[in-house]
Protein backbone atom coordinates (compact mmCIF):
# COMPACT_ATOMS: atom_id res chain seq x y z
CA UNK A 1 0.00 0.00 0.00
CA UNK A 2 1.34 3.42 -0.93
CA UNK A 3 -0.31 6.76 -0.35
CA UNK A 4 -0.19 10.50 0.16
CA UNK A 5 -2.18 13.10 2.02
CA UNK A 6 -3.66 15.82 -0.20
CA UNK A 7 -6.02 18.70 0.28
CA UNK A 8 -8.89 19.59 -2.02
CA UNK A 9 -6.47 21.64 -4.17
CA UNK A 10 -4.30 18.51 -4.59
CA UNK A 11 -1.46 19.99 -2.59
CA UNK A 12 0.63 17.36 -0.83
CA UNK A 13 0.27 17.62 2.94
CA UNK A 14 2.71 14.91 4.01
CA UNK A 15 5.52 12.77 2.69
CA UNK A 16 4.80 9.55 0.78
CA UNK A 17 3.47 6.64 2.81
CA UNK A 18 4.61 3.06 2.10
CA UNK A 19 3.74 -0.07 4.06
CA UNK A 20 5.49 -3.37 4.63
CA UNK A 21 3.62 -6.66 4.37
CA UNK A 22 3.74 -9.11 7.26
CA UNK A 23 5.24 -12.32 5.89
CA UNK A 24 3.00 -14.63 7.94
CA UNK A 25 -0.23 -12.87 6.95
CA UNK A 26 -2.65 -14.31 4.40
CA UNK A 27 -2.12 -12.70 0.99
CA UNK A 28 -5.90 -12.59 0.54
CA UNK A 29 -6.22 -10.78 3.89
CA UNK A 30 -2.84 -9.08 4.24
CA UNK A 31 -1.72 -7.35 7.42
CA UNK A 32 0.45 -4.24 7.35
CA UNK A 33 0.31 -2.90 10.93
CA UNK A 34 1.80 0.40 9.78
CA UNK A 35 1.71 3.07 12.48
CA UNK A 36 2.45 6.68 11.65
CA UNK A 37 2.36 9.83 13.72
CA UNK A 38 1.84 13.26 12.30
CA UNK A 39 3.38 16.24 14.03
CA UNK A 40 2.59 18.85 11.41
CA UNK A 41 1.85 22.32 12.79
CA UNK A 42 -1.33 22.50 10.73
CA UNK A 43 -3.38 20.27 8.43
CA UNK A 44 -5.96 21.84 6.16
CA UNK A 45 -9.59 20.80 6.85
CA UNK A 46 -9.88 18.97 3.51
CA UNK A 47 -6.80 16.78 4.10
CA UNK A 48 -7.50 13.39 2.54
CA UNK A 49 -5.45 10.21 2.68
CA UNK A 50 -5.44 8.66 -0.81
CA UNK A 51 -3.83 5.23 -1.22
CA UNK A 52 -3.37 2.68 -3.95
CA UNK A 53 -2.75 -1.02 -3.48
CA UNK A 54 -0.32 -2.93 -5.66
CA UNK A 55 0.08 -6.67 -6.06
CA UNK A 56 2.05 -9.08 -8.23
CA UNK A 57 0.16 -11.13 -10.77
CA UNK A 58 1.09 -14.67 -9.84
CA UNK A 59 1.70 -16.01 -13.34
CA UNK A 60 2.71 -13.00 -15.40
CA UNK A 61 4.75 -11.78 -12.40
CA UNK A 62 3.91 -8.22 -13.40
CA UNK A 63 3.10 -5.40 -11.01
CA UNK A 64 -0.61 -4.53 -11.16
CA UNK A 65 -2.97 -2.20 -9.32
CA UNK A 66 -5.72 -3.78 -7.21
CA UNK A 67 -7.51 -0.52 -6.48
CA UNK A 68 -7.62 2.83 -4.71
CA UNK A 69 -9.06 4.06 -1.42
CA UNK A 70 -9.46 7.41 0.31
CA UNK A 71 -10.47 8.68 3.74
CA UNK A 72 -10.93 12.21 5.03
CA UNK A 73 -8.80 13.05 8.08
CA UNK A 74 -11.33 15.55 9.40
CA UNK A 75 -15.10 15.94 9.60
CA UNK A 76 -17.31 18.98 9.81
CA UNK A 77 -18.00 19.54 13.50
CA UNK A 78 -20.76 17.25 14.89
CA UNK A 79 -21.16 15.41 11.57
CA UNK A 80 -19.52 12.59 9.64
CA UNK A 81 -19.22 14.73 6.50
CA UNK A 82 -15.88 15.61 4.94
CA UNK A 83 -15.25 19.36 4.56
CA UNK A 84 -15.64 20.69 1.01
CA UNK A 85 -13.25 23.62 1.34
CA UNK A 86 -10.36 24.96 3.38
CA UNK A 87 -12.21 28.08 4.46
CA UNK A 88 -10.63 29.59 7.55
CA UNK A 89 -12.62 29.50 10.76
CA UNK A 90 -14.82 26.49 10.01
CA UNK A 91 -15.19 24.03 12.87
CA UNK A 92 -13.79 20.58 12.14
CA UNK A 93 -12.81 17.58 14.23
CA UNK A 94 -10.59 14.56 13.71
CA UNK A 95 -12.29 11.68 11.90
CA UNK A 96 -11.47 9.58 14.93
CA UNK A 97 -11.87 5.83 15.18
CA UNK A 98 -11.54 2.70 13.09
CA UNK A 99 -12.71 2.84 9.48
CA UNK A 100 -13.34 0.12 6.92
CA UNK A 101 -13.03 1.85 3.55
CA UNK A 102 -13.75 0.47 0.11
CA UNK A 103 -11.31 -0.06 -2.72
CA UNK A 104 -12.29 1.52 -6.03
CA UNK A 105 -11.11 1.36 -9.62
CA UNK A 106 -10.69 4.04 -12.22
CA UNK A 107 -12.52 3.26 -15.42
CA UNK A 108 -12.44 4.07 -19.11
CA UNK A 109 -16.18 4.47 -19.34
CA UNK A 110 -17.72 5.84 -22.51
CA UNK A 111 -16.93 9.52 -22.13
CA UNK A 112 -16.81 11.02 -25.59
CA UNK A 113 -15.73 10.10 -29.07
CA UNK A 114 -12.23 11.27 -29.79
CA UNK A 115 -8.97 9.90 -31.16
CA UNK A 116 -6.88 8.42 -28.39
CA UNK A 117 -3.25 7.59 -29.31
CA UNK A 118 -2.57 6.19 -25.84
CA UNK A 119 -4.20 2.85 -26.59
CA UNK A 120 -2.43 0.40 -28.86
CA UNK A 121 -5.49 -0.19 -31.02
CA UNK A 122 -6.89 3.35 -30.82
CA UNK A 123 -7.65 3.76 -34.56
CA UNK A 124 -10.09 0.87 -34.39
CA UNK A 125 -11.42 1.78 -30.95
CA UNK A 126 -11.54 5.49 -30.38
CA UNK A 127 -14.51 6.02 -28.08
CA UNK A 128 -12.51 5.73 -24.88
CA UNK A 129 -10.47 8.61 -23.53
CA UNK A 130 -7.02 8.01 -22.11
CA UNK A 131 -6.30 7.85 -18.42
CA UNK A 132 -3.28 7.30 -16.22
CA UNK A 133 -3.55 4.05 -14.32
CA UNK A 134 -1.23 5.33 -11.61
CA UNK A 135 -3.50 8.23 -10.60
CA UNK A 136 -6.76 7.66 -8.65
CA UNK A 137 -8.01 11.18 -9.44
CA UNK A 138 -8.07 12.75 -12.89
CA UNK A 139 -7.40 16.42 -13.58
CA UNK A 140 -11.14 17.08 -13.67
CA UNK A 141 -11.80 15.32 -10.36
CA UNK A 142 -12.11 17.16 -7.07
CA UNK A 143 -9.93 15.41 -4.54
CA UNK A 144 -12.71 14.43 -2.19
CA UNK A 145 -13.96 11.08 -0.90
CA UNK A 146 -17.29 11.84 -2.59
CA UNK A 147 -15.52 11.68 -5.97
CA UNK A 148 -13.87 8.37 -5.06
CA UNK A 149 -17.24 6.94 -4.06
CA UNK A 150 -18.54 7.48 -7.60
CA UNK A 151 -15.95 5.13 -9.09
CA UNK A 152 -16.50 1.36 -9.60
CA UNK A 153 -15.77 -0.74 -6.54
CA UNK A 154 -13.37 -3.64 -6.18
CA UNK A 155 -15.76 -6.40 -5.06
CA UNK A 156 -15.41 -7.61 -1.47
CA UNK A 157 -12.17 -5.66 -0.90
CA UNK A 158 -11.56 -3.04 1.75
CA UNK A 159 -8.84 -1.42 3.84
CA UNK A 160 -8.83 -0.98 7.62
CA UNK A 161 -7.56 2.37 8.89
CA UNK A 162 -7.62 3.78 12.43
CA UNK A 163 -7.22 7.48 13.25
CA UNK A 164 -6.53 8.52 16.84
CA UNK A 165 -5.51 11.86 18.35
CA UNK A 166 -1.94 12.27 19.56
CA UNK A 167 -1.67 10.93 23.10
CA UNK A 168 -0.14 13.04 25.86
CA UNK A 169 1.27 12.30 29.28
CA UNK A 170 -0.02 13.78 32.51
CA UNK A 171 2.04 16.92 31.92
CA UNK A 172 0.55 17.51 28.49
CA UNK A 173 3.64 16.41 26.60
CA UNK A 174 3.11 14.44 23.41
CA UNK A 175 4.17 10.82 23.61
CA UNK A 176 6.59 9.37 21.10
CA UNK A 177 5.44 6.52 18.87
CA UNK A 178 7.40 4.00 20.93
CA UNK A 179 5.39 4.99 24.01
CA UNK A 180 2.00 4.71 22.36
CA UNK A 181 0.40 1.30 23.00
CA UNK A 182 -1.17 -0.59 20.13
CA UNK A 183 -4.89 -0.10 19.96
CA UNK A 184 -6.89 -2.87 21.58
CA UNK A 185 -10.11 -1.80 19.87
CA UNK A 186 -11.38 -4.17 17.20
CA UNK A 187 -14.46 -2.40 15.88
CA UNK A 188 -14.50 -0.44 12.62
CA UNK A 189 -17.10 1.82 11.07
CA UNK A 190 -18.16 -0.21 8.04
CA UNK A 191 -21.19 1.67 6.69
CA UNK A 192 -19.33 2.45 3.47
CA UNK A 193 -18.77 -1.28 2.87
CA UNK A 194 -22.36 -2.49 2.87
CA UNK A 195 -22.59 -5.30 0.26
CA UNK A 196 -23.98 -4.21 -3.10
CA UNK A 197 -24.62 -5.85 -6.47
CA UNK A 198 -23.48 -9.49 -6.34
CA UNK A 199 -21.04 -9.08 -3.45
CA UNK A 200 -22.84 -11.44 -1.03
CA UNK A 201 -22.48 -14.24 -3.59
CA UNK A 202 -18.89 -13.32 -4.42
CA UNK A 203 -17.96 -13.39 -0.75
CA UNK A 204 -19.36 -16.92 -0.42
CA UNK A 205 -16.90 -17.99 -3.10
CA UNK A 206 -13.93 -16.06 -1.71
CA UNK A 207 -14.47 -17.46 1.80
CA UNK A 208 -13.56 -20.92 0.48
CA UNK A 209 -10.04 -19.91 -0.51
CA UNK A 210 -7.18 -21.60 1.28
CA UNK A 211 -4.82 -19.42 3.31
CA UNK A 212 -1.56 -18.61 1.57
CA UNK A 213 1.11 -16.66 3.40
CA UNK A 214 3.16 -13.88 1.89
CA UNK A 215 6.23 -15.90 2.83
CA UNK A 216 5.19 -18.73 0.50
CA UNK A 217 4.16 -16.35 -2.26
CA UNK A 218 7.69 -14.93 -2.33
CA UNK A 219 8.92 -18.24 -3.68
CA UNK A 220 6.24 -18.28 -6.38
CA UNK A 221 6.91 -14.83 -7.84
CA UNK A 222 10.73 -14.97 -7.55
CA UNK A 223 13.05 -16.69 -9.98
CA UNK A 224 15.48 -19.42 -8.88
CA UNK A 225 18.34 -16.97 -8.42
CA UNK A 226 16.24 -14.67 -6.23
CA UNK A 227 14.95 -17.55 -4.11
CA UNK A 228 18.53 -18.44 -3.16
CA UNK A 229 18.93 -14.99 -1.60
CA UNK A 230 16.03 -15.55 0.83
CA UNK A 231 18.29 -16.35 3.74
CA UNK A 232 16.32 -14.23 6.20
CA UNK A 233 12.95 -12.55 6.64
CA UNK A 234 14.64 -9.19 6.22
CA UNK A 235 15.71 -10.19 2.71
CA UNK A 236 12.23 -11.43 1.90
CA UNK A 237 10.80 -8.12 3.07
CA UNK A 238 13.26 -6.23 0.91
CA UNK A 239 12.38 -8.40 -2.08
CA UNK A 240 8.66 -7.76 -1.58
CA UNK A 241 9.19 -4.02 -1.20
CA UNK A 242 11.27 -3.90 -4.39
CA UNK A 243 8.80 -5.97 -6.41
CA UNK A 244 5.84 -3.91 -5.21
CA UNK A 245 7.41 -0.57 -6.06
CA UNK A 246 6.50 1.10 -9.34
CA UNK A 247 9.42 2.49 -11.30
CA UNK A 248 9.20 6.14 -12.23
CA UNK A 249 7.77 6.98 -15.66
CA UNK A 250 6.38 3.46 -16.11
CA UNK A 251 2.74 2.55 -16.46
CA UNK A 252 1.14 -0.19 -14.39
CA UNK A 253 -1.81 -2.26 -15.50
CA UNK A 254 -4.97 -3.07 -13.59
CA UNK A 255 -5.59 -6.42 -11.97
CA UNK A 256 -7.71 -8.72 -14.12
CA UNK A 257 -11.08 -9.39 -12.50
CA UNK A 258 -11.91 -12.35 -14.74
CA UNK A 259 -10.70 -14.79 -12.11
CA UNK A 260 -12.38 -13.40 -9.00
CA UNK A 261 -15.15 -16.01 -8.92
CA UNK A 262 -15.91 -19.18 -10.82
CA UNK A 263 -18.88 -19.35 -13.15
CA UNK A 264 -22.06 -20.82 -11.70
CA UNK A 265 -25.20 -21.60 -13.72
CA UNK A 266 -27.43 -19.88 -11.14
CA UNK A 267 -25.73 -16.49 -11.59
CA UNK A 268 -24.51 -16.85 -15.15
CA UNK A 269 -22.88 -14.28 -17.41
CA UNK A 270 -23.73 -10.85 -18.79
CA UNK A 271 -23.16 -9.76 -22.35
CA UNK A 272 -23.12 -6.18 -23.62
CA UNK A 273 -23.18 -5.80 -27.40
CA UNK A 274 -22.18 -2.20 -27.81
CA UNK A 275 -21.56 -1.34 -31.44
CA UNK A 276 -20.79 -2.54 -34.93
CA UNK A 277 -18.81 -0.87 -37.71
CA UNK A 278 -19.27 -0.79 -41.46
CA UNK A 279 -22.24 -3.14 -41.94
CA UNK A 280 -23.17 -3.98 -45.55
CA UNK A 281 -26.78 -2.76 -45.44
CA UNK A 282 -28.07 0.74 -44.72
CA UNK A 283 -30.98 -0.42 -42.59
CA UNK A 284 -31.62 -0.46 -38.83
CA UNK A 285 -29.61 -3.30 -37.32
CA UNK A 286 -30.30 -5.57 -34.34
CA UNK A 287 -27.72 -7.91 -32.80
CA UNK A 288 -28.90 -11.37 -31.69
CA UNK A 289 -26.77 -13.46 -29.31
CA UNK A 290 -27.25 -17.22 -29.04
CA UNK A 291 -25.56 -19.30 -26.37
CA UNK A 292 -23.81 -22.31 -27.93
CA UNK A 293 -24.42 -25.00 -26.86
CA UNK A 294 -27.36 -25.49 -26.96
CA UNK A 295 -27.42 -23.30 -30.12
CA UNK A 296 -31.18 -23.70 -30.43
CA UNK A 297 -31.38 -20.80 -32.86
CA UNK A 298 -29.47 -22.84 -35.42
CA UNK A 299 -30.36 -26.47 -34.61
CA UNK A 300 -34.09 -26.22 -33.96
CA UNK A 301 -36.90 -25.33 -36.34
CA UNK A 302 -38.66 -23.09 -33.86
CA UNK A 303 -37.62 -21.15 -30.77
CA UNK A 304 -39.82 -20.88 -27.69
CA UNK A 305 -40.34 -17.41 -26.18
CA UNK A 306 -39.22 -18.99 -22.89
CA UNK A 307 -35.81 -19.88 -24.34
CA UNK A 308 -33.37 -17.53 -22.59
CA UNK A 309 -30.38 -18.78 -24.57
CA UNK A 310 -31.39 -16.43 -27.41
CA UNK A 311 -31.51 -12.67 -26.69
CA UNK A 312 -31.10 -9.50 -28.71
CA UNK A 313 -30.48 -5.78 -28.43
CA UNK A 314 -33.65 -3.74 -28.00
CA UNK A 315 -32.63 -0.21 -28.88
CA UNK A 316 -30.02 2.31 -29.93
CA UNK A 317 -28.37 5.35 -28.45
CA UNK A 318 -29.47 8.79 -29.61
CA UNK A 319 -25.90 9.88 -30.37
CA UNK A 320 -25.07 11.23 -33.82
CA UNK A 321 -22.39 8.56 -34.09
CA UNK A 322 -25.12 5.91 -34.25
CA UNK A 323 -25.64 5.38 -37.98
CA UNK A 324 -27.38 2.76 -40.10
CA UNK A 325 -24.12 1.06 -41.06
CA UNK A 326 -22.34 1.65 -37.76
CA UNK A 327 -25.03 1.25 -35.08
CA UNK A 328 -24.43 1.97 -31.39
CA UNK A 329 -26.84 -0.02 -29.27
CA UNK A 330 -28.09 1.01 -25.85
CA UNK A 331 -26.49 -0.33 -22.71
CA UNK A 332 -29.06 -3.05 -21.98
CA UNK A 333 -27.25 -6.09 -20.64
CA UNK A 334 -28.14 -9.54 -21.95
CA UNK A 335 -28.17 -11.91 -18.99
CA UNK A 336 -27.63 -15.62 -19.59
CA UNK A 337 -28.12 -17.87 -16.57
CA UNK A 338 -29.50 -21.21 -15.38
CA UNK A 339 -29.04 -22.83 -18.78
CA UNK A 340 -25.31 -22.13 -18.93
CA UNK A 341 -24.78 -25.68 -17.71
CA UNK A 342 -26.99 -28.60 -16.78
CA UNK A 343 -24.15 -30.09 -14.77
CA UNK A 344 -22.00 -29.02 -11.88
CA UNK A 345 -19.60 -26.23 -12.81
CA UNK A 346 -16.67 -28.47 -11.89
CA UNK A 347 -17.86 -31.02 -14.47
CA UNK A 348 -18.24 -28.61 -17.39
CA UNK A 349 -16.42 -30.18 -20.34
CA UNK A 350 -17.78 -28.20 -23.28
CA UNK A 351 -16.13 -25.01 -24.46
CA UNK A 352 -18.91 -22.47 -24.87
CA UNK A 353 -19.28 -19.60 -27.31
CA UNK A 354 -21.75 -16.93 -28.28
CA UNK A 355 -22.83 -16.88 -31.89
CA UNK A 356 -23.87 -13.31 -32.71
CA UNK A 357 -25.93 -12.46 -35.77
CA UNK A 358 -26.74 -8.93 -36.93
CA UNK A 359 -30.14 -8.61 -38.54
CA UNK A 360 -31.13 -5.89 -41.01
CA UNK A 361 -34.66 -4.54 -40.52
CA UNK A 362 -36.96 -4.12 -43.54
CA UNK A 363 -39.60 -1.88 -42.02
CA UNK A 364 -41.85 -1.87 -45.08
CA UNK A 365 -41.96 -5.66 -45.38
CA UNK A 366 -42.04 -6.05 -41.59
CA UNK A 367 -39.21 -8.58 -41.83
CA UNK A 368 -35.62 -9.09 -40.69
CA UNK A 369 -32.75 -10.98 -42.28
CA UNK A 370 -29.20 -11.76 -41.08
CA UNK A 371 -26.59 -9.62 -42.79
CA UNK A 372 -23.51 -10.50 -40.72
CA UNK A 373 -22.36 -12.73 -37.88
CA UNK A 374 -19.41 -13.65 -35.67
CA UNK A 375 -18.30 -16.23 -33.12
CA UNK A 376 -17.13 -15.29 -29.65
CA UNK A 377 -15.70 -17.45 -26.88
CA UNK A 378 -16.25 -16.09 -23.37
CA UNK A 379 -15.13 -18.94 -21.13
CA UNK A 380 -11.73 -19.06 -19.48
CA UNK A 381 -10.86 -22.59 -18.38
CA UNK A 382 -7.85 -22.73 -16.13
CA UNK A 383 -6.07 -25.14 -13.87
CA UNK A 384 -2.81 -25.36 -11.99
CA UNK A 385 -1.25 -27.19 -14.95
CA UNK A 386 -2.06 -24.64 -17.64
CA UNK A 387 1.03 -22.50 -17.07
CA UNK A 388 1.62 -18.81 -17.34
CA UNK A 389 -0.97 -18.10 -20.02
CA UNK A 390 -3.84 -18.79 -17.66
CA UNK A 391 -3.76 -16.56 -14.61
CA UNK A 392 -5.69 -18.37 -11.92
CA UNK A 393 -4.97 -19.90 -8.59
CA UNK A 394 -7.10 -23.06 -8.78
CA UNK A 395 -9.12 -25.13 -11.19
CA UNK A 396 -12.38 -23.78 -12.47
CA UNK A 397 -14.36 -22.10 -15.22
CA UNK A 398 -14.59 -18.33 -15.46
CA UNK A 399 -16.19 -15.62 -17.56
CA UNK A 400 -13.83 -13.10 -19.13
CA UNK A 401 -14.35 -9.65 -17.60
CA UNK A 402 -13.26 -7.84 -20.71
CA UNK A 403 -14.17 -6.34 -24.05
CA UNK A 404 -13.62 -7.89 -27.46
CA UNK A 405 -13.44 -6.48 -30.95
CA UNK A 406 -14.49 -9.28 -33.30
CA UNK A 407 -14.41 -9.59 -37.10
CA UNK A 408 -17.70 -10.00 -38.94
CA UNK A 409 -18.59 -12.56 -41.58
CA UNK A 410 -21.25 -12.40 -44.27
CA UNK A 411 -24.79 -13.66 -43.78
CA UNK A 412 -26.00 -16.27 -41.29
CA UNK A 413 -24.00 -18.45 -38.95
CA UNK A 414 -22.53 -21.45 -40.72
CA UNK A 415 -23.78 -24.50 -38.81
CA UNK A 416 -20.83 -26.73 -39.73
CA UNK A 417 -18.35 -24.09 -38.59
CA UNK A 418 -20.30 -23.53 -35.37
CA UNK A 419 -20.35 -27.27 -34.68
CA UNK A 420 -16.60 -27.50 -35.16
CA UNK A 421 -16.06 -24.53 -32.83
CA UNK A 422 -18.19 -26.08 -30.09
CA UNK A 423 -16.20 -29.31 -30.42
CA UNK A 424 -12.93 -27.50 -29.76
CA UNK A 425 -11.27 -28.16 -26.41
CA UNK A 426 -11.47 -24.50 -25.50
CA UNK A 427 -8.29 -22.97 -26.83
CA UNK A 428 -8.70 -19.62 -28.57
CA UNK A 429 -6.01 -20.66 -31.03
CA UNK A 430 -7.94 -23.83 -31.93
CA UNK A 431 -11.12 -21.84 -32.47
CA UNK A 432 -9.09 -19.50 -34.66
CA UNK A 433 -7.87 -22.50 -36.67
CA UNK A 434 -11.48 -23.60 -37.25
CA UNK A 435 -12.37 -20.12 -38.51
CA UNK A 436 -9.30 -19.98 -40.77
CA UNK A 437 -10.19 -23.37 -42.25
CA UNK A 438 -13.78 -22.27 -42.83
CA UNK A 439 -12.51 -19.20 -44.67
CA UNK A 440 -10.28 -21.35 -46.88
CA UNK A 441 -13.23 -23.66 -47.68
CA UNK A 442 -15.37 -20.58 -48.32
CA UNK A 443 -17.84 -21.64 -45.66
CA UNK A 444 -17.26 -18.17 -44.25
CA UNK A 445 -16.70 -14.93 -46.10
CA UNK A 446 -15.06 -12.08 -44.24
CA UNK A 447 -16.72 -8.66 -44.27
CA UNK A 448 -13.71 -6.47 -44.94
CA UNK A 449 -13.57 -3.36 -42.81
CA UNK A 450 -16.32 -4.54 -40.44
CA UNK A 451 -16.25 -5.53 -36.79
CA UNK A 452 -18.37 -5.63 -33.65
CA UNK A 453 -17.51 -4.67 -30.05
CA UNK A 454 -18.78 -6.85 -27.21
CA UNK A 455 -18.19 -6.94 -23.43
CA UNK A 456 -18.66 -9.88 -21.06
CA UNK A 457 -18.50 -10.41 -17.30
CA UNK A 458 -19.70 -12.68 -14.56
CA UNK A 459 -23.20 -11.52 -13.60
CA UNK A 460 -22.11 -10.97 -10.00
CA UNK A 461 -19.55 -8.32 -10.91
CA UNK A 462 -20.37 -4.64 -11.19
CA UNK A 463 -21.03 -3.78 -14.81
CA UNK A 464 -18.58 -0.86 -14.89
CA UNK A 465 -15.66 -3.21 -14.27
CA UNK A 466 -15.91 -4.51 -17.82
CA UNK A 467 -14.90 -1.09 -19.15
CA UNK A 468 -11.60 -0.93 -17.28
CA UNK A 469 -9.62 -1.90 -20.37
CA UNK A 470 -9.99 -1.11 -24.07
CA UNK A 471 -11.42 -4.06 -26.01
CA UNK A 472 -9.03 -6.78 -27.09
CA UNK A 473 -8.74 -7.22 -30.86
CA UNK A 474 -9.55 -10.88 -31.50
CA UNK A 475 -8.01 -12.50 -34.59
CA UNK A 476 -6.10 -9.36 -35.61
CA UNK A 477 -5.01 -11.00 -38.87
CA UNK A 478 -8.65 -10.76 -39.96
CA UNK A 479 -8.88 -7.09 -39.01
CA UNK A 480 -6.15 -5.51 -41.11
CA UNK A 481 -5.73 -2.07 -42.63
CA UNK A 482 -9.06 -2.31 -44.37
CA UNK A 483 -10.65 -2.34 -40.93
CA UNK A 484 -9.77 1.31 -40.49
CA UNK A 485 -11.96 2.38 -43.43
CA UNK A 486 -15.49 3.09 -42.24
CA UNK A 487 -17.97 3.82 -45.01
CA UNK A 488 -20.23 6.76 -44.27
CA UNK A 489 -23.95 6.31 -43.76
CA UNK A 490 -26.89 8.34 -42.52
CA UNK A 491 -27.65 8.68 -38.81
CA UNK A 492 -30.25 6.25 -37.55
CA UNK A 493 -32.50 9.19 -36.69
CA UNK A 494 -32.79 10.01 -40.42
CA UNK A 495 -35.31 7.20 -40.97
CA UNK A 496 -37.72 8.52 -38.34
CA UNK A 497 -40.89 9.76 -39.99
CA UNK A 498 -42.49 13.04 -39.00
CA UNK A 499 -42.69 13.29 -35.22
CA UNK A 500 -41.80 9.64 -34.66
CA UNK A 501 -39.39 9.18 -31.77
CA UNK A 502 -36.69 6.58 -31.34
CA UNK A 503 -38.73 4.67 -28.77
CA UNK A 504 -41.50 4.09 -31.34
CA UNK A 505 -38.99 2.72 -33.83
CA UNK A 506 -37.59 0.40 -31.18
CA UNK A 507 -41.08 -0.93 -30.42
CA UNK A 508 -41.71 -1.66 -34.11
CA UNK A 509 -38.35 -3.35 -34.53
CA UNK A 510 -38.78 -5.47 -31.39
CA UNK A 511 -42.12 -6.76 -32.72
CA UNK A 512 -40.43 -7.73 -35.99
CA UNK A 513 -37.66 -9.53 -34.12
CA UNK A 514 -40.11 -11.50 -32.00
CA UNK A 515 -41.92 -12.56 -35.15
CA UNK A 516 -38.63 -13.48 -36.83
CA UNK A 517 -37.09 -15.44 -33.95
CA UNK A 518 -40.13 -17.13 -32.42
CA UNK A 519 -42.64 -17.63 -35.24
CA UNK A 520 -40.65 -18.65 -38.28
CA UNK A 521 -38.66 -21.68 -39.30
CA UNK A 522 -34.95 -20.99 -38.98
CA UNK A 523 -33.11 -22.18 -42.06
CA UNK A 524 -29.32 -22.40 -42.21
Amino acid sequence: VVGRIFNVSKQIQFKDITTNLELDSDVYNPKYNLRLEFREPMFTPTSTLAVQIYTIDRFSKELVIVGYAAINLFCVQDTNDAPDSDTLGQAVSLNEGGHQIRLHRITALKLKFEFCPTFVHAPAWSSYTSFRLSQPFSKEDILHIRCMGEKPIVPCASLLVRLIPALKDDNGNQLSMADIPKSQASSYASERCEPIHGEPYIYQELARREIETARNICNLIADDKQVKTFTSDKRRQQFMRTRLTRSSNTSVGLMDFSFVVRLTPMHGARLLIEKAFNLPKTKPAVAVAALCPPANLFYQDRISPDDTTVQWTTGWTSEDSCTLRSPVWNDRLLHFSDQLSKKSVCDISEWRVFAIEIYAMDLKAQAASPQAHTYMHYYLRCSRDYGTNHQIFREGDFVACSGFQLPLFQGRVNVETLTNIMECEGSKSKIGEVIDQALKKRQLRLLDGSHIVVFTADARLQTDLTFLHPPMIVYPHLQGKKGKVIDKSKPLSSILKGEEILANLETRVNAIMMQTIYSTVNST
